[in-house]
């Protein structure tokens, strides 16, 4: 009998077994980003392994390691957890000198006090701070490599006009508030007699605290309201309640997380409490 070749080829065909469909292996996450990053490592394997999809990575900055906080014990409320950078606005014969060495006391009988400490002053003769003992003293904004990151440092600016400062100073400055303060834990302390004198809009802006005495000015008022974010009413009406009696009284706006006195002054010598956090303002002292 002879037979065709289709008809050859469809009984070849009917006598083969039907193919199995082969089941698809499931990928894991970590095997997928072995295929997608075959070549060197960019970020490190423990970080990989704390991938979620409906959440991002968290991931510590070493720089930023010895940075303090309100919650690490119970501080003095002039014991401010560093670092930090303060704007400290008065007219002449207001204290701001006195101001900051009652931070550097209280801080100094803490559980970290400042290992070191520099000074930028106009004039190199002045005795106003013969009672601090500085590092070094300089008559222009001082270059960042000075820092050391591994040790507590704080610089004092007073009265230098920060307005007719030439290039190299401003940039100087504006590094100090933008990033060595955070990354080399240096707290940063600028003293002026007129909020006008800080021109640079970015460094006021920067400022995690004011300390202002009473301010004649309404534009300065506002100036300081539009930098804390509060309405220049409000900022009026607590500088005509608690700093109009005495021209050495002063508000404190604090801006730093966990703070548990947003807004605190000295009144006739003595710490007022004018606006407290609920949450933790009982842990305190």
């Amino acid at each position: 009998m002879i037979t065709s070749r289709k008809s050859i080829k469809k009984r070849r065909k009917a006598k083969r077994k039907p193919l199995r469909k082969r089941k698809k292996k499931k990928v894991t996450r970590s095997q997928l980003i072995k295929k997608k990053k075959r070549g060197r490592k960019i970020i490190k394997r423990k970080f990989i392994n704390k991938i979620k999809m409906n959440e991002i990575i968290l991931f510590e900055n070493k720089d930023k390691v010895a940075n303090e906080s309100w919650l690490d014990y119970p501080r003095h409320v002039f014991d401010i957890p560093a670092p930090f950078t303060a704007c400290i606005v008065g007219g002449k014969n207001m204290g701001k000198s006195t101001l900051i060495k009652n931070i550097l006391s209280f801080t100094s009988i803490g559980r970290r006090p400042y290992e070191e400490a520099f000074l930028c002053h106009p004039d190199p003769e002045s005795q106003e701070y013969d009672d601090v003992y500085f590092k070094r003293r300089f008559t222009h904004i001082p270059p960042l490599d000075i820092f050391d990151r591994k040790k507590k440092s704080i610089l004092l600016i007073d009265d230098i006009n920060v307005s007719k400062m030439n290039k190299t100073d401003a940039g100087h400055l504006n590094r100090l508030w933008g990033y060595v303060c955070s990354h080399r834990h240096v707290t940063c302390l600028l003293s002026t007699q007129c909020i006008k004198n800080v021109d640079d809009p970015t460094i006021r802006r920067m400022s995690d605290i004011f300390i202002t005495g009473h301010l004649k000015d309404p534009m300065e008022i506002k100036t300081l309201a539009n930098n804390l974010g509060r309405s220049a009413s409000k900022i009026t009406r607590l500088m005509d309640k608690h700093l109009k009696d005495n021209k050495h009284n002063c508000l404190i706006f604090d801006d730093l997380d966990n703070c548990p006195y947003p807004i605190r002054g000295i009144k006739n010598k003595k710490i007022i409490i004018i606006e407290k956090n609920k949450k933790k303002s009982n842990l305190y002292i």
